[in-house]
This record gives C-alpha cells, structure tokens and sequence, in this order.
C-alpha cells in the first residue's frame, strides 16, 4: 500500500490554481473618463430603483391587497346581478300573486324611490361607512391638526380602539356564540354536550348591559371546560385554531366595557389638559361632544335598504342544487369579498352603490369619492389650497345601458366628462344641457362639461390607477 502512494514534488506556480485572483488596487494616477460613468439618481435610474424596491416586497401587505383586488371580480359583476335578480323575482312574484321570502319582499320594496330617498340611502351609506365619524372626531382631527409635534395622536389610539371595541360589543358576542356552535361541532359529544348547554346561557341581547353576566360565564365556565377538554385529549386538530378564534373575540370583549371607555376618554383629557394645555372651554366641548356621540352611537340605527341586503349577503338563499347552488354561493362570496377589500386602508376611494327601482326602471350605480386631497403648500406661508376632489360614477340602467362619468369638484367648481351608450350618440347636446341644468339646480359651477359615447369602461382601471399611486402611503382615515 505504502508503494503505491507516490510523492512528487509540487508544480512551480501551482499554488494559484483554483484561487481566484486578488482584485487590484486602483491607481490614483490613472484617468476617469467621465463619459463612460453612469450618472447618479438620473430620473431612468429613479424609476427603475423604484420599480425593484417594489418588486423585491412582494409578500407586503400591499401587495397582497393588489393581488386581491386583481383576483375580485368586480362588485358590479355580482352585486348587480344578485340585486336585478331579487327584483326580478319579486316582480314576477307580484304579477303572478306568488309568495315571495320576507327578505327578498323588504329588500325589493326599499329599491323603489324617488329623488329625495335617492340621496337620504346615499347619505345614510356615506355616514356609516366608519364608526369615527360625527362632531367628537372633528375636534379631535383639529387637535391633532393644531399639535403636529405632539404625541397626541399616541394618545388618541387607545381611546378609538376601545370606542370601536364598545359599539362592536353586540357584533363580537354574536361571533363568541357562533364559534362556540362550531367547537361543540368539533367535539367528542360527552363534551359537546356540556358546551351546547353553557352557549344557550350567553345572551346576545343588550350586550352592553349583559357584559358582565357574559364574561362571568366565558371566564369561569366555558374557558375551563375547553381547557380541560385540550388538557385531557391533546386535541391538536381544527378545534385548537377554533379555541384560538374564541379567545381572541373574547378577550376584545374583555375590553368592550363603558367603563373601560370611560378610563380611556378621562386618560386623553389629562393629557390635553397637562401637556397640551387646552384651555378648560376646549375640554369641556370634546366632553360634551363624546357624551352626545356615545347617547347617539347606543340608539339602533339602521336602513331598509342596506340592512337587508347585507342579510342577503351574508345569508345567500340554499334552495338552488348541484351547479346553479355553488354559481349562486360564489356569486354572493365575490360581493362580500369585494366590499371588505373597498374597507382597506389601501384603498384611494369611499366607495358607495345604490341599487334602485325609479320610476319603473331598475338602475344600479356605484359612486368613488376621492378621500381628502392632499393640500399644495402656498407661498409666503398662506393657507395651502385644496386639490380638486375626484368623483367617478357608473349606473347600469335597464334597458339604456352603461354610463360612466368623472368629475373633478373644487370647491363649488366642477368639470365633468360623461359617457353615454353608443346608441345615444344622437342625443349628446341634449343629455349635455340636462347634466348642466342638474349641476346648476345643486349650487354647483359648472366649468366645463364633455360628453362622448361607445368608449370602453374605464372607471376601473382610474381606480386601479389611483391605487397605485398610492402604494407609498397608508390612509388611516377608515
């Protein structure tokens, strides 16, 4: 063995192979010639810097919101279907003296409007689209607007999560009870049995004022059970991520007290009152305003119209099978979906609908509103002017057709574009002088207004447009 192990002696200059070579010092003598360096922060440069800082976050929560968004098909394509379809049953119902579902009949009978209804549905729609909204809120943006250097908006953040945690108690204790029907579902029946007989004991009406009775019975009895059930089975299956949901939802409903509410309104007035130093009449204005907020916010409001339609949304009719079934349930999952997605902070636009039966003539109509412009600083440190607010909108009318339009509203001051069928291409001078008339009747100045027919839909790639113009800033306003 030891012959056959050859020692020869090593190559002269061998010991560089496979190293690669040292990298050379510059030489400070040596000449640049400026016309071979790429110049720096050149605007291609920017925009291509830009571009790749964009792509290398992908997983970012805006991504995602993009992803989602593309993947929706538009609330038009499955809202205005669902709705044209109730009202179609309901009529064809009512010539023919068949009975119709309550939901359906309500939901049918609120479409039917005149102009005064029209805006009282819009106005209803664009006033509840937030929970912080209202004369309390205005003081406090003023505040906030008036101490920019502050942390008065740190201050402010606990006050609105436990305003929106009180006003959400009813919600969240309706979705307590819902997941605790679905673990007595997951579980052994010896268990489930128990757990159905606690859940018939939580009580879903006035919840504000059962809270405690509810959190008594959550923490002392319902909890303990589930822990001994997990204890005693290392149940690692699907009912672990339902408990994890339960006591997330509970935990919120920890804190969804009037008095946790009250600690954190009083905590936010120490503080204005001791750093900010507002003056006594400020203080006793946002108290008052709270107080007449929370006595408004505890009365039950609601809406024909919307509230029954959100029932049929989130309680799609079952009596389809087979194919037309699972066309139906998707169709109404597609609305849904694209009304959460209208509720992100990502998106550029308050984005109302309005679905109605005017005159005999079904309609369906959907309206983007620019959420606040940001304002251009003025010269000389005078107060900075407003952007102009852009306002897109589209109505599907049986059997006109589509129209969309555009308006660009400063002020009192308007410019309008609108789009009408190709059929009624003929009637342009006349539609022109009727939207004038309209914009003049409202106390608007109209600038400028131009009409076209027959272009392709376009309001969807603006909006679209809009958001990713967006991509670099969060808007906290919903």
């Amino acid at each position: 063995m030891p012959d056959n192990l050859k020692i020869t002696t090593s190559i002269p200059g061998s010991e560089a192979i496979g190293r690669s070579a040292p990298p050379k010092a510059a030489d400070p003598t040596a000449v640049i010639n400026p016309n071979l360096v790429t110049a720096p922060n050149t605007e291609k440069q920017a925009g291509k810097n830009m571009n790749f800082s964009f792509l290398l976050n992908r997983d970012s929560v805006f991504s995602k919101f993009v992803q989602q968004l593309e993947q929706i098909p538009q609330f038009s394509q499955s809202m205005e279907k669902i709705v044209f379809e109730l009202f179609s049953k309901a009529g064809r119902a009512a010539r023919q003296d068949a009975a119709v579902p309550d939901l359906y009949r309500r939901a049918s009978d609120a479409m039917v409007m005149d102009r005064g209804q029209i805006a009282q549905n819009l106005e209803f729609q664009a006033e509840n689209r937030t929970r912080f909204s209202g004369p309390v809120f205005d003081i406090l943006r003023q505040i906030a607007k008036e101490h920019p250097d502050s942390d008065f908006e740190k201050h402010l953040s606990p006050l609105l999560k436990s305003y929106n945690d009180f006003f959400s108690a009813g919600d969240t204790t309706n979705a307590v009870k819902k997941e605790l029907n679905q673990i007595a579902r997951q579980i052994p029946v010896p268990h489930s049995a128990k757990l159905k007989e606690l859940t018939k004991q939580l009580s879903t009406e006035s919840p504000v004022r059962n809270l405690e009775k509810n959190l008594t019975l959550l923490k002392e009895k319902i909890i303990p059970l589930l822990s001994r059930y997990i204890s005693g089975s290392n149940d690692f299956g699907r009912v672990r991520d339902s408990i994890a949901l339960l006591v997330h939802d509970i935990s919120r409903l920890n804190v969804s007290s009037r008095d946790e509410l009250a600690d954190k309104l009083t905590a936010l007035l120490d503080y204005c009152k001791f750093d900010l130093n507002l003056p006594p009449e400020k203080l006793s204005e946002l108290t008052t305003a709270f107080l007449d907020q929370i006595s408004e916010n505890s009365s039950e409001k609601g809406n024909q119209l919307y509230d029954s339609l959100l029932k049929l949304l989130s309680e799609p009719p079952d009596q389809q099978h087979g194919a037309a079934r699972m066309s139906s349930q998707s169709l109404y999952k597609s609305a849904l979906a694209s009304l959460l997605t209208d509720n992100s902070v990502y998106m550029p636009y308050h984005h109302l609908f309005l679905p109605l039966n005017f005159q005999g003539k079904f309609l369906f109509s959907e309206i983007w509103i620019e959420k606040d412009a940001p304002r251009e600083n003025a010269p000389g440190g005078a107060e900075p002017a407003e952007q102009p607010r852009q306002i897109l909108l589209t109505f599907d009318i049986k059997p006109l057709g589509y129209f969309e339009a555009s308006l660009s509203l400063s002020g009192k001051k308007v410019r309008a574009h609108l789009n009408c069928p190709a059929e009624l291409s003929g009637n342009l001078r006349g539609i022109s002088a009727a939207v004038t008339e309209i914009f003049s009747r409202n106390g608007l100045e109209p600038e400028k207004v131009e009409l076209s027919a027959g272009n392709p839909p376009s309001v969807a790639k603006q909006v679209m447009k809009k958001v990713q113009e967006k991509r670099y800033t969060i808007d906290v306003s919903v």
